[in-house]
């Protein structure tokens, strides 16, 4: 895919921006605070109809103004294109347009705008809290796949409900009703995730070996269900993966298990929503033990996994933004790693300061919100 060019009206601080892009490196230059990152967060909107920087729509409003707006168009690999828009008021829904036709839900745009963003918020996705983690994981899959995003919707409504049964005391009959309902969905999700997480660490090492990475890095899924599965597997001397059946049936047997101990305590303490990605430096946990050059690496690289999947996935090549992420690294592994974000895909790129790309690229000033084309080139 390819984003041809993007208009926007009353966008943060980008008012009546209209911008025409190369189909290679595009580099957007200004101190910060000048509404670089803006922009990078108008072109991704359609990819879950939401900004990587808030919840509420609202916030995408310039001040003073009642609502706001993008348009950009795209040329598809096979060479057809598209014109996504979208409305946010203050007041009223908001209005996401594909073509002439608007959208009834946001899941209809499901792998129809594949872009990655690499950012700073990356490193959490290494070094924070497991939700994290799981909610990459999902990303990645949703954008794929519908059925994975509806089984990860089903799971979670029908873990609020158990939680809220819990918490008002319910009886035994409803609490096991809503038991089965969690495994069965649990189970569907479990299998879902282990796929992707199974795709994302072939590609985690292929991009680690071909930027010459000194670590050997991997992902392995934490999971109670996956892992009691593989362990029951072996016990009995087969190599086929576990069934979602199978599946469901280990988390039904653990919710049991723990009926009491859930009561007590007012929530569900077993299935999907508490498992995890182990991430691994030379064998090692790298939340424990890499240092912070060896996680930021590894958040880039793990980005890189999540494009190659897509792209697997899709057959369609991503977009790729990059959000002053070359800041922290040096000359050498911004190098290495400027090789594989090019390789023919679109790329996005903002800086603060001077930066060389190898290659050329279409260079951008922005100064308060305004954003002028000034020169292409391969120093930024």
């Amino acid at each position: 895919m390819r984003i041809t060019r993007i208009a926007t009206r009353q966008f943060r601080n980008l008012s009546g921006v209209r911008l025409d892009f190369s189909p290679g490196v595009n580099v957007f230059v200004g101190p910060n605070g000048q509404g670089k990152t803006n922009i990078l967060e108008a072109i991704c909107y359609f990819k879950f109809a939401r900004s990587f920087r808030t919840r509420r729509d609202s916030d995408l409003i310039a001040f003073h103004e009642p609502h706001a707006g993008v348009d950009s168009h795209v040329i598809y690999d096979a060479g057809d294109s598209e014109q996504f828009s979208f409305v946010v008021s203050r007041r009223s829904r908001r209005r996401i347009r594909v073509g002439h036709k608007e959208l009834e839900r946001s899941a209809a745009l499901v792998g129809r705008y594949p872009c990655v963003l690499f950012g700073p918020h990356d490193l959490v996705v290494v070094s924070g809290e497991p939700s994290l983690r799981r909610r990459f994981v999902d990303s990645v899959g949703s954008m794929v796949d519908q059925t994975y995003l509806a089984s990860a919707r089903a799971y979670a409504r029908v873990l609020k409900q158990r939680n809220a049964a819990l918490r008002a005391r319910r009886d035994e009959q409803t609490v096991g009703a809503l038991s089965r309902q969690l495994a069965h969905a649990g189970g569907t999700l479990t299998m879902y995730r282990a796929k992707i997480i199974e795709v994302l660490a072939k590609a985690l090492h292929t991009h680690a070996s071909e930027s010459e990475a000194p670590y050997d890095l991997n992902i392995e899924y934490e999971s109670m269900a996956w892992r009691s599965a593989g362990e029951a597997a072996g016990a009995r001397g087969a190599t086929a993966q576990p069934t979602p059946a199978q599946l469901e049936e280990i988390l039904l047997t653990r919710l049991c298990e723990r009926a009491d101990e859930e009561r007590r305590r007012q929530t569900t303490l077993s299935g999907p929503h508490r498992d995890d990605l182990l991430l691994t430096l030379d064998g090692r946990d790298l939340r424990r033990f890499g240092s912070q050059g060896q996680r930021r690496l590894f958040a880039v690289l793990l980005r890189l996994a999540e494009m190659s999947a897509l792209e697997e996935c899709l057959g369609e090549q991503c977009v790729l933004l990059l959000d002053d992420v070359f800041a922290e690294f040096d000359t050498e592994i911004t190098r290495r790693l400027q090789r594989f974000l090019g390789g023919g895909r679109q790329v996005f790129v903002t800086t603060p300061v001077a930066l060389v790309w190898t290659g050329s690229a279409t260079v951008f000033r922005v100064d308060n919100g305004v954003v002028e084309r000034v020169e292409a080139g391969g120093e930024v």
